[in-house]
């Protein structure tokens, strides 16, 4: 992948995917106490949760103020397939200050499109933002706990990052206390490092080209280490993280928030490759059947 590890960094990261698959270990002092909030399937990013069938989601966003655009891809067999892939939503809010950009991952077929998962890009004018930090404290109350926060200085943009398994249940233990390890990396958690990409890319209402265009089931584009950064991604569960640029006086001016149910959509892809190679085989036992005589 062109990047070198030390030997500490490959145990740890082993070390995780044990953690991760098998639930982790709750160690003292990590999470007790903690109010129980929202599992996974339940938090909410644009007013949207997991699971959400895609016109209902549709349905949230235009509600909200958002224009909403639906996006499909074609499949030219003899009977033309139509899918939903994903849906896209902007908004311009006056009183906030702010724009706003949204895509919205739809599951491919043979599942319904339902959200696997949601980017909100917010873009505030200077000076008129709202704390960054209230952005993470809103998600540390609605999820109950966070795994980590980074706040940096210099424009580097502060980080938070919340995890729950596949079961919708939070990631403790030893998953949490390798997120939270000094490294000169932003993170040692392997499920961060699965969808990382540029770092522009998730920050802000300016929707880079490669986010416009990453699709998790039929492309790299967009994601970078779709195939599993030591953990494979169908073991990372659910996550979610927030980025903010804030200025000097700690307001936002760049937010990018990123809910994934990454095992779905590794379950998802599967499913979709096999629907696809079955549906082309069919298609083209089809065109067989009925293609004209040769003549010479």
């Amino acid at each position: 992948m062109g990047t070198w590890f030390s030997l500490p960094q490959l145990i740890l990261a082993r070390l995780a995917q044990v953690a991760i698959l098998f639930g982790a270990v709750v160690l003292p002092g990590l999470c007790g106490g903690m109010a129980q909030g929202a599992t996974g399937s339940e938090f909410e990013v644009a007013g949207l949760h997991l699971g959400l069938g895609a016109d209902e989601a549709a349905k949230i966003l235009q509600a909200a103020g958002y224009d909403v655009e639906r996006h499909t891809k074609t499949i030219n067999w003899l009977e033309t397939a139509t899918l939903p892939i994903w849906l896209t939503a902007s908004r311009t809010d006056a009183s906030a200050h702010s724009i706003e950009y949204v895509k919205v991952w739809l599951s491919y077929p043979p599942s319904e499109p339902v959200v696997l998962g949601v980017y909100r890009g917010i873009s505030f004018d200077d000076r008129a933002g709202p704390l960054a930090n209230g952005y993470f404290d809103a998600a540390r109350d609605a999820a109950g706990f966070e795994i980590y926060r980074r706040l940096y200085t210099g424009g580097r943009p502060a980080e938070q990052f919340i995890h729950w398994r596949a079961d919708g249940k939070r990631v403790s233990g030893f998953g949490k206390l390798l997120s939270n390890l000094p490294s000169s990396r932003p993170t040692l958690d392997p499920c961060v490092e699965n969808y990382h990409v540029v770092p522009e890319v998730l920050l802000g209402a300016d929707a880079s080209d490669r986010l416009r265009r990453a699709d998790f089931a039929t492309s790299t584009v967009g994601w970078g280490n779709p195939s599993g950064f030591f953990v494979p991604r169908s073991a990372c569960g659910i996550t979610f993280e927030s980025r903010v640029i804030q200025d000097g006086a700690g307001l936002a001016r760049k937010v990018g928030l990123l809910l994934l149910d990454q095992s779905t959509m590794v379950a998802n892809t599967m499913e979709y490759r096999d629907w696809l190679r079955d549906g082309s085989a069919v298609d083209a036992k089809a065109r067989r059947a009925g293609a004209p005589d040769a003549v010479l």
